[in-house]
């Protein structure tokens, strides 16, 4: 029969077991809960690397410091749907200036203000 290492509460020092993320006793957080890494964790995290490239970040630096290999390689994931999410965003909107400037170059009779 295994036995679970109790400890102490840093704030009430009320016995606390090992894998405790809260304090029974005063709910004084004892360590960080490590992010969720279920699929459906996985498409929000993905859905918002890819349509909100910059808010995807968020996720990228909660999971890559995680010390799982699965956590790790949700943020690996994020960080690359993140950066080449935020290059397509850049180029679309160049693109889009660029033809809204030929347009009106072009409605202006070529007289642009070059």
């Amino acid at each position: 029969m295994e036995s679970e290492e109790i400890l102490m509460c840093p704030s009430c020092h009320a016995a606390v077991q090992t894998g405790a993320y809260f304090c029974q006793n005063c709910g004084a957080a004892l360590k960080e809960k490590p992010p969720p890494t279920s699929v459906g964790a996985q498409i929000k995290i993905y859905a918002v690397s890819a349509l909100l490239p910059p808010f995807g970040l968020i996720y990228v630096w909660r999971y890559l410091k995680q010390p799982d290999e699965t956590s790790r390689r949700i943020g690996w994931v994020a960080l690359i749907l993140t950066i080449v999410m935020t290059i397509a965003t850049l180029w679309l909107t160049f693109v889009a200036i660029d033809s809204f400037n030929r347009s009106v170059n072009a409605a202006l009779g070529g007289g642009g203000f070059n």
